[in-house]
């Protein structure tokens, strides 16, 4: 099993200081643009709607992140905390100009309640799918291919453990003992990642 590269959650918030690196940029649209996009779409927002959202964010985190030294205060709450904040309020402007006309108002400083409690549950659950799918891109990086390939056709694929080792030619109980592998890089990742961004 390979080791996790030098490249954390933590290095990646770092480097979008100041604005300058691209590549961590383009690191961190990878990594959260399908979130942003499912949390559009699950308040029926159309495409075009849903971009918007997802430009807006990042303008405005690459603002933030270019105005200050030190962008992120971990001692005033999680990255995760912040960003939530960000998009809910960017979702609650999208949502105000699709139902202008609807009954219920949403105001600045109060927004709707059922709205707001839907967000929280919504945004923490799509931050969670949206966490493993990024530690299971970066465990695909970290372990042997064989390894990553044996876990994916029998924990995800739910292929039976007899196909999966004569597909990749290994023994069936070593099946077992690559999915038990993956599993833990995985958590180790998961776990990562949580502390990193709260």
């Amino acid at each position: 099993m390979m080791s996790i590269g030098p490249t954390t959650r933590h290095s990646l918030l770092k480097g979008m200081r100041g604005g300058k690196d691209e590549a961590a940029w383009r690191r961190f649209c990878h990594a959260y643009t399908p979130m942003l996009l499912m949390i559009g779409r699950r308040y029926n927002l159309s495409d075009a709607d849903a971009d918007e959202i997802i430009s807006e964010t990042i303008c405005a985190v690459h603002r933030h992140f270019s105005d200050f030294d030190d962008p992120f205060d971990k001692a005033k709450g999680s990255f995760r905390g912040w960003l939530g904040i960000l998009v809910k309020n960017k979702v609650i402007d999208a949502w105000r100009k699709k139902n202008r006309y609807a009954t219920v108002q949403i105001h600045e400083n109060q927004p709707d309640t059922k709205m707001a409690e839907d967000f929280e549950k919504l945004y923490e659950r799509e931050w969670r799918i949206n966490l493993l799918s990024r530690a299971m891109e970066e465990a695909k990086t970290c372990l042997v291919p064989t390894v990553y390939q044996a876990f994916v056709l029998y924990a995800i694929q739910g292929q039976r453990p007899d196909d999966v080792a004569r597909l990749l030619s290994i023994a069936p109980g070593t099946v077992f003992v690559y999915k038990r592998r993956a599993l833990i890089m995985i958590r180790r990742i998961v776990n990562r990642l949580m502390k990193e961004e709260g």
